[in-house]
């Protein structure tokens, strides 16, 4: 029987721990910076935007980024420094996008799903 992970790979509980605690805090933080959009118009609402969509794209990434490095293997492996960088940058800017497509005043279900799509994307 073929397994996905290898036999002596093992994962690292606190690290799991802290993946799902990052998720946890960035999601909620950014439902709260959401929160402020609807109650502002123009440029201070693109702050809002903003601002959430950093909070929420940087938490995505950071959890996934966590949950890599709890994976404990005997094979050596690296991260290059600039494809994490632009990996982190798409996630925020989908991030940002998808909570800007969904904080206008008029959402139906076709600007949710496709936000939600842009975010899994990203």
């Amino acid at each position: 029987m073929n397994s996905v992970m290898p036999i002596d790979a093992t994962y690292d509980v606190s690290l799991l721990v802290l993946s799902y605690a990052v998720a946890v805090i960035a999601s909620y933080t950014a439902l709260q910076l959401a929160g402020f959009i609807a109650k502002v118009d123009g440029k201070t609402a693109g702050m809002w935007v903003a601002a959430g969509g950093t909070s929420l794209g940087f938490g995505i990434w950071t959890m996934h980024f966590v949950g890599m490095l709890a994976l404990k293997m005997r094979l050596p492996f690296t991260y290059d420094v600039l494809t994490t960088i632009l990996s982190l940058l798409i996630g925020i800017a989908a991030a940002v996008l998808a909570l800007w497509i969904t904080s206008r005043k008029q959402t139906d279900f076709l600007k949710i799903a496709s936000s939600g799509t842009l975010l899994g994307a990203g």
